[in-house]
């Protein structure tokens, strides 16, 4: 009997993009419900004079690689639940898009720190080097550029968990709906 091949997703090494759910969208989501409410500040021109002595050229404020996006600084969520931390150019750096996606939630020190910011772009120096040269400059940046921070009364929590909860359930009747229509195209 002729032994059948196993089924790889994927081609000369690179593999298809994921199969999604829309439950795996939760966090998205969450993300998306808080910026919908958390304060979203412009850039005053005495801020972005501010914020260019600490960043002065376009690079990721943790690795060093070309940056081209803004990462929270202080996250929006925590455990599915906002910080009260916004978008506000105290509360953002230049990032790269690896380290954007890898650093997540977690705090900026713990993320620098760690394994997943392990691709350091170096010019000329050593690796603990330039890893601690951009932990002081977050270290002071963090120091004179304060984000105002909202408190989060323990009724917005209870609502907000309520809509959650609800974002939840509609997910996953998606989800289930979504797999009995897969079955039909096979």
């Amino acid at each position: 009997m002729r032994k059948l091949k196993v089924k790889k997703f994927e081609i000369n090494g690179l593999k298809y993009p994921y199969s999604d759910k829309i439950r795996g969208r939760a966090s998205t989501m969450c993300r998306s419900m808080a910026s919908t409410i958390l304060r979203r500040d412009p850039c005053s021109v005495e801020d972005e004079e501010k914020w260019k002595r600490f960043f002065p050229v376009w690079k990721c404020a943790y690795c060093g690689d070309v940056a081209t996006q803004l990462d929270h600084l202080r996250p929006y969520i925590v455990d599915r639940q906002p910080t009260g931390y916004g978008s506000e150019p105290a509360n953002l750096v230049p990032c790269c898009g690896r380290c954007n996606q890898k650093k997540g939630n977690k705090d900026w020190e713990e993320f620098i720190n760690s394994d997943k910011c392990k691709h350091l772009a170096v010019s000329g120096e050593d690796l603990k080097t330039a890893k601690d040269g951009r932990i002081q400059i977050l270290r002071r940046f963090q120091e004179e550029m304060r984000p105002r921070r909202v408190e989060i009364s323990q009724e917005y929590l209870r609502e907000w968990n309520g809509i959650l909860k609800a974002l939840d359930d509609a997910l996953r009747v998606a989800d289930k709906r979504l797999l009995q229509l897969k079955e039909k195209f096979k």
